[in-house]
């Protein structure tokens, strides 16, 4: 018996294993109102709404000053909420079902409870579907993407003449060696379009546990991608916030701050119209349900002076210093949407078949896409992707627009024959040169040669397909050679040199494409010395006395002294290898 009130800590009568009978007072801690043991008194009502406001308010101010530190788990569940899903609504339903589940007088006697089976079963089974669903996920996003994209199909190459000349590891070398700083480091190492040109584009941050506490960041660090002997260019602006700054100066904490459900992408320093420095950050949100993927949700320009600019991608490519920097629609997400046409055809053709699948095979650290400069300034990420399977050639070209992320695909017919980039490496380490030894497999030792190929870039020279290959060594220190392999022919096209000439012959090249002479020849001129004209010999007479003869004979006497002073190093340095091979 109760108390009448029904208020609970009252007095109250229960029957005790010993027999009814037995009246117990109220418990109350350390007590020993009963044969149980001491209970704890029951909140009242206004209690229990006061510890679960102080729990509310205690939440919403983590969320509003701490919500960086949620970001990540948060966006765990946001990118993929399948897995989740399904696991939770197997718990709920295994929940109800142990709930309905009868506990018979033979279950008693037997010592098993059938709720707890089916509760555990339920478990069992959620555990196993969120890690199935999981490893699947990547595939089904994939196959969202490559449903909701339009790969425009492009029926000839468009001319994307201006490519980097400097791989992203020789120009990180350059940076840092002639970095003449105590106090601060470079980080975020990207290749940006400005008005004088593409430049590898890095975000000075302060150096040491103190200074990132108490300093700001110091500006970019600039080096031009097309020649590696100039100079790095520093741009000086204490940037409030910055990569390498900690806790609330922190870059991502001020962007986490104000985008909870989003991706970030790596911060990249541009210029603005003005010459000021900006730090360029992409985000990437997520659309659709339970499956999602990722597309642009917008872009946030950092000034010097803290000023954070919200922008959407709409908004974005309206400013000019965004649109011409090629940095606003990620190198990342246009690489999903490159490596998605592979699920174009179905999951089952992707697992099984395999009709029409494409594959993007990277040859190093420095992935694909890789940006160019197209006409009128316009700016792509461009893939080259080669049949599924052990085939080397190419098979489809990507081209992402870097503003407006517009994709075109211009597919290989099958009866042509086009090399692709990794065969490229191989073509341009077969290359003879006087005086470069090339690694094996790409790989640098001390034993098999100190050079290596790096990066096989595609560039469309008047609607043709090359790749621009660096010859590095193995300090990575600077670009010892150029070699530009032609897709159509399988054949090195011309070895470039890296001094003032040869970067001008290399521009050239990559401006007008081969000079007629060589457009007409059934053969590339690869590393074989043009053959000269009728008329090669300084003291010939010329069959014409126009200036535009004289002219074309004055550059052909040029080359061929040039072709001479090669001859005579390279037979100066098999000599001194035949001399320390000689016993």
């Amino acid at each position: 018996m109760s108390d009448p009130g029904g208020r609970r800590g009252g007095w109250r009568i229960e029957f005790g294993p010993g027999g009814p009978g037995r009246p117990r007072g109220p418990r109350r801690p350390g007590g020993d109102g009963g044969d149980d043991g001491p209970t704890w008194p029951s909140f009242g009502r206004r209690a229990r709404i006061a510890a679960i406001a102080a729990l509310v308010v205690l939440l919403l101010l983590l969320v509003i000053f701490l919500r960086p530190l949620l970001h990540g788990p948060v966006m765990i569940v946001w990118r993929a909420p399948l897995p989740w899903l399904v696991a939770a609504l197997i718990l709920v339903v295994g929940r109800l079902a142990s709930r309905r589940a009868r506990l018979t007088v033979a279950d008693l006697q037997a010592g098993r409870d059938p709720r707890r089976g089916v509760w555990a079963g339920s478990m069992a089974l959620a555990g196993l579907s969120f890690f199935l669903l999981l490893s699947l996920n990547p595939v089904l996003v994939q196959r969202s993407i490559a449903s909701h994209t339009d790969y425009a199909r492009i029926d000839a190459f468009p001319d994307t003449g201006v490519v980097r000349l400097v791989p992203r590891d020789v120009a990180g070398r350059i940076m840092t060696a002639g970095f003449n700083s105590s106090t601060e480091r470079l980080t975020d190492l990207a290749v940006v379009n400005t008005k004088d040109g593409l430049k590898w584009s890095a975000i000075r941050s302060p150096q040491g546990l103190f200074r990132r506490y108490t300093e700001k960041s110091g500006g970019l660090e600039l080096q031009d991608a097309q020649d590696p002997g100039r100079s790095v260019e520093q741009v000086d602006a204490g940037f409030k916030y910055a990569p390498g700054l900690a806790v609330f100066d922190s870059l991502s904490w001020q962007l986490k701050e104000r985008k909870m459900f989003a991706d970030l992408e790596a911060p990249v320093g541009i210029l603005g119209d003005d010459g000021a420095p900006l730090i360029l950050v992409p985000y990437v949100s997520y659309t659709g349900f339970p499956i999602r993927r990722p597309k642009l949700g917008g872009a946030f320009l950092v000034h010097p002076d803290g000023r954070i600019e919200d922008l959407s991608p709409e908004e974005a490519a309206k400013r000019p210093e965004i649109a011409r920097s090629g940095r606003l629609f990620p190198d990342t997400l246009a690489r999903r949407i490159h490596d998605a046409y592979a699920l174009k055809g179905g999951i089952w053709n992707y697992l099984l078949v395999h009709k029409d699948q494409t594959q993007i095979v990277d040859t190093e650290a420095n992935r694909q896409p890789y940006l160019l400069q197209g006409p009128n300034g316009t700016t792509s990420w461009v893939s080259v992707a080669q049949p599924y399977g052990a085939s080397s050639a190419t098979t489809a070209i990507f081209l992402t627009d870097s503003t407006t992320g517009r994709t075109r695909l211009w597919k290989v017919a099958p009866r042509d024959a086009l090399t692709g980039n990794a065969r490229a490496v191989d073509i341009a380490e077969a290359t003879p040169i006087a005086g470069i030894s090339f690694g094996t497999g790409g790989v640098v030792n001390p034993t098999s040669g100190s050079f290596r190929a790096s990066e096989p870039r595609p560039v469309f020279v008047k609607g043709k397909l090359y790749f621009i290959v660096s010859v590095v060594p193995s300090t990575a220190t600077t670009v010892t050679k150029t070699i530009v392999v032609d897709a159509q022919s399988n054949r090195t096209y011309k070895v470039f040199d890296t001094d003032e000439q040869g970067l001008k012959d290399t521009l050239d090249f990559l401006e007008n494409g081969p000079p007629a002479s060589a457009e007409t020849d059934d053969e590339p001129s690869s590393t074989t010395p043009d053959q000269p004209s009728a008329n090669p010999l300084p003291g010939a007479t010329p069959q014409s006395t126009t200036p535009a003869s004289r002219a074309e004979l004055q550059q052909q006497v040029e080359r061929a002294i040039d072709r001479q002073q090669e001859a005579l190093d390279e037979l100066r340095q098999l000599r001194e290898q035949l001399g320390a091979t000689t016993p």
